[in-house]
């Protein structure tokens, strides 16, 4: 169970930082779709890294991203109408925003790790 915790909560910076930053990417299922693919590179990397692979991360990560957009829309949609945040095409930027949330990710692992294990 903390496992499948730990890959969720890992993923809800990406769904949170990719509709924040990119205007295009703002619907549920883009953002979604993203943190599969996303999740299903890394699993794919992890073969040939020869480390063990499972779709309960895939699954697992996916919602973690969902969860992530869901937080971006409750905090941020009014804003979201408001303003013209965002950049007009997604070119080399998307990459960046694709490190920063690996960034944040890296970052939060220790301490969502620690937090979740004292729950259980």
């Amino acid at each position: 169970m903390i496992q499948l915790a730990l890959n969720a909560a890992l993923f809800v910076p990406f769904g949170f930082l990719v509709p924040v930053l990119w205007r295009e990417l703002r619907s549920w299922g883009t953002v979604t779709g993203a943190g599969f693919l996303t999740s299903l590179l890394i699993e794919c990397i992890q073969l040939f890294a020869f480390r063990a692979t499972d779709v309960d991360d895939l699954i697992m990560n996916t919602l973690g991203a969902f969860v992530g957009y869901v937080l971006a829309w409750i905090f941020l949609h009014g804003y979201w109408k408001k303003t013209q945040f965002g950049r007009p095409s997604m070119g080399p930027g998307l990459a960046v925003t694709m490190l920063v949330c690996l960034a944040v990710m890296i970052v939060i692992r220790m301490p969502v790790s620690a937090w979740i294990y004292s729950l259980f």
